[in-house]
């Protein structure tokens, strides 16, 4: 503003020696003639200092040269004298060379003073200053308002939207216009959950009473998806305490509240797998003497949840007391120097009844050894120890009737085979007539099958005797030198074999045999069967029990021959193991077992296929004893149904057997 004053009254009056403002005088040559003293307090210069100095000793060194120019175009057009105050960029320099925002206002003297300006300068340092603060305040508070994860808006007290974050417009992909100004509730926050908006109408309700409202409210993002939210309402007021503003915040735990329903529901799965199996878990702080227990444990107890920790004692209280010292000292014991600890003793329950509980449980120690924590598990095995002892005592009993199954059938073995071998002698010699012709041939007749039947019934007490003794465990290997070649050409002997090819013979890698095949269902011959011999390991030495050896190659080739049909191949290999030993595999081109009855069929009294054998005669008892006789040697037997048909056993004898 232009300001016309005399110079003399205006230097002399109160008002320029009295004034807070700094008041300088400039002559034409932009030289300072008068001063007044706040001059000092503004510039750091005296009035003394500053007469006769040029106006630039104020201004700051990059801006006098434009503040020159400024004053001459005042100087030279008094239509555009203005207050400098107005621009946008006014500064003054300080004698430290701090430079500080002003307001200046410009005047010309008039009169006999004429060529003189005037300047009223007011520092602005504390002005700005609060300005540049309030901004930077503001700054501060959008920056965390806008950048932070929590839905935060501000309402006025009745609940009308003033301001939202970044964070809830974007949930709702929606700008700030459609929520400002508008109802809180009835904003796209609460789409599609009415529910929800009756929840925070409560809670804005609560909250203008003075409340601070925390709760869970559902609500749906932009795309559809339902998030749940952690929400708490609170008021704030002002200085004289009356309500200004209402803010909700709300924070996604979406996430947070999944995880803790998948807990939950892992919670109960194992809640109701201890129930189902009556187990219940257990963690003891040996240091303090606490326990804690599952529910599960609580229920095998028949404890109720109090909600109180449990202790060492309350258990020891429900722990028989003829078992309680013996667990005592089993806990000292692991205590003291074990990692582990198992005990199975009884408990009492509150209503009388009495459980078995296993316990087992691991000692946590730390770096010097001492113990810390033991954790473990308890299983309700009533029921299990109660059918073990069951089964130990069913288990008892069938031995003991095996036992003497086994004696029986050894002592009428023995009472059986006497009388027996003395019928085979007596027809042996009717067969011979050894002392005499016995007229009709019929007789002759009768009494060779006499003598055939009875042979087969003392294969048959044999056979029986064996398994009597590998019940009773009273045989004994009585092992000598031979070779499978030997031992396959005494067993073909036995089925009625007397010639072999020159292979066999001379010592050759293979050779074959004639068998004769078992008369057909009307007592006619059929023809004979072949026997093959071929293998790597025909001539190993090795150390067997020959008796028992033979019997299971007598077993297979009978079995074999038995169930052959007539004309066809039995094949006998000897060859060295793939992990060592020696295998004598006999394979056959018959019906083959059924793979049903595999499993089983070496099992005592089983036969392979029951229609079959109830044309041939046997106990079941032959791969019995086949199995039994080569785990006798460390052995074992094995059962295969070849692709084109028939049967493979191969009996497998470890290294150890050979010689």
């Amino acid at each position: 503003m232009l300001e016309s004053l005399r110079m003399p009254a205006a230097l002399d009056g109160p008002i320029f020696h009295h004034s807070n403002d700094a008041i300088v005088v400039i002559d034409g040559n932009q030289t300072i003639v008068a001063a007044n003293p706040a001059v000092e307090a503004l510039f750091g210069w005296s009035a003394d200092d500053l007469i006769g100095a040029s106006l630039d000793r104020l201004l700051p060194l990059g801006l006098s040269r434009r503040h020159q120019q400024h004053v001459a175009h005042y100087m030279t057009n008094a239509d555009g004298a203005r207050t400098m105050g107005r621009r946008n960029h006014v500064y003054g320099r300080h004698r430290t060379g701090t430079v500080f925002p002003a307001e200046a206002t410009i005047f010309a003297f008039t009169g006999s003073d004429a060529g003189h300006y005037g300047a009223i300068v007011r520092d602005l340092s504390n002005r700005v200053g609060c300005r540049h603060h309030t901004d930077e305040n503001r700054r501060r508070f959008y920056a965390l308002f806008d950048l932070t994860f929590q839905f935060i808006a501000l309402l006025d007290p009745e609940g009308i939207v003033l301001e939202a974050n970044q964070a809830a417009l974007a949930f709702i992909a929606r700008p700030a216009d459609d929520v400002c100004g508008r109802f809180f509730t009835e904003t796209a926050w609460f789409d599609g959950h009415p529910e929800s908006r009756d929840r925070m109408l409560e809670a804005m309700r609560r909250a203008q009473r003075g409340e601070v409202i925390h709760g869970r409210l559902t609500h749906r993002r932009w795309d559809g998806e339902d998030r749940v939210f952690d929400f708490t309402v609170r008021p704030s007021y002002d200085a004289q305490g009356n309500l200004q503003y209402l803010i909700p915040e709300a924070h996604d735990i979406t996430e947070i509240d999944r995880a803790n329903k998948a807990l939950e529901r892992s919670e109960e799965h194992l809640r109701n797998a201890q129930s189902i199996a009556r187990i219940g878990n257990w963690i003891w702080d040996i240091r303090t003497n606490d326990i804690q227990w599952s529910p599960g444990l609580y229920e095998i107890l028949g404890l109720p949840q109090t909600g109180r920790l449990p202790s060492y004692d309350v258990y020891m209280a429900c722990v028989h007391p003829d078992d309680r010292d013996a667990l005592e000292h089993e806990v000292r014991c692991s205590v003291r120097e074990g990692d582990t600890f198992s005990s199975d003793h009884r408990i009492i329950r509150p209503d009388g009844t009495e459980r078995v509980l296993y316990h087992v449980a691991k000692v946590q120690r730390d770096d010097e050894g001492r113990a810390l924590v033991m954790e473990g598990v308890a299983q309700d095995v009533t029921e299990v120890r109660a059918n073990e002892r069951t089964l130990i005592e069913a288990r008892r009993q069938a031995e003991a009737l095996s036992q003497a199954k086994s004696q029986f059938l050894s002592t009428i073995s023995h009472e059986l085979r006497t009388p027996l071998n003395a019928i085979i002698g007596f027809s042996e010699i009717l067969t011979s007539e050894l002392f005499g012709t016995l007229g009709d041939p019929c007789y002759r007749e009768y009494a060779e099958n006499i003598r055939l039947s009875g042979k087969h019934l003392l294969s048959i007490i044999e056979t029986i005797l064996d398994v009597s003794r590998v019940e009773q465990g009273r045989i004994v290997l009585c092992e000598t030198e031979t070779t499978p070649r030997a031992l396959i050409a005494s067993t073909l002997s036995l089925l009625g074999v007397t010639e072999v090819d020159d292979a066999t013979a001379e010592g050759g890698s293979g050779c074959s045999a004639t068998l004769a095949a078992l008369p057909d269902a009307r007592g006619e011959a059929t023809p004979p069967l072949t026997v093959t011999l071929t293998g790597d390991a025909l001539d190993a030495n090795m150390v067997l029990d020959l008796r028992l050896a033979r019997q299971m190659l007598l077993n297979l080739l009978s079995n074999s021959r038995k169930f052959s049909d007539p004309g066809t191949l039995i094949e006998v290999i000897a060859a060295y193991g793939d992990q060592g030993g020696v295998t004598l595999t006999v394979r056959d081109h018959g019906p083959g077992i059924p793979k049903a009855k595999l499993a089983t069929v070496t099992e005592p009294f089983t036969q392979g296929d029951t229609r079959l054998a109830r044309s041939h005669e046997g106990l079941g008892l032959g791969l019995y004893l086949v199995r039994t006789f080569a785990e006798l040697h460390g052995g074992r037997l094995s059962l295969s149904l070849p692709e084109d048909g028939g049967t493979q056993a191969t009996i497998w004898f470890p290294p150890d057997c050979l010689d």
